[in-house]
């Protein structure tokens, strides 16, 4: 679905392509696993000083693994497939980071 001019039913340069988002969650136990998709269009039809972009495809893993009532274990991997691509549009977008897999400790009191 594209924005389209009302008048004439052109497609509007510019407008954001669509972008389809799953976040899940499954718990075993006292593990939790997550997983996030995300599905960005391709930019077909860029406006003023933004360049055409090709659809991709972006997964972000994590497990949590409580350790005790207040200190929360984290392993995680950003850009699981590491996919190369560039965050905007714009023409002087950079490129998205590339994978990266972390450890985080945290404490609730």
């Amino acid at each position: 679905m594209r924005s389209k001019d009302e008048t004439t039913g052109d497609p509007l340069y510019g407008a954001p392509p669509l972008t389809v988002t799953l976040d899940a969650r499954y718990q075993i136990e006292r593990l939790s696993l997550g997983l996030l998709y995300q599905h960005r269009a391709a930019m077909t039809r860029p406006g003023f000083e933004e360049v055409e972009r090709p659809a991709v495809n972006l997964v972000d893993l994590d497990v949590k693994i409580p350790m005790s009532d207040a200190w929360t274990l984290q392993v995680y991997a950003r850009n699981a497939l590491n996919e190369d691509y560039f965050a905007t549009a714009d023409v002087l977008s950079a490129l998205a980071p590339e994978r990266s897999v972390g450890i985080s400790l945290r404490w609730v009191k």
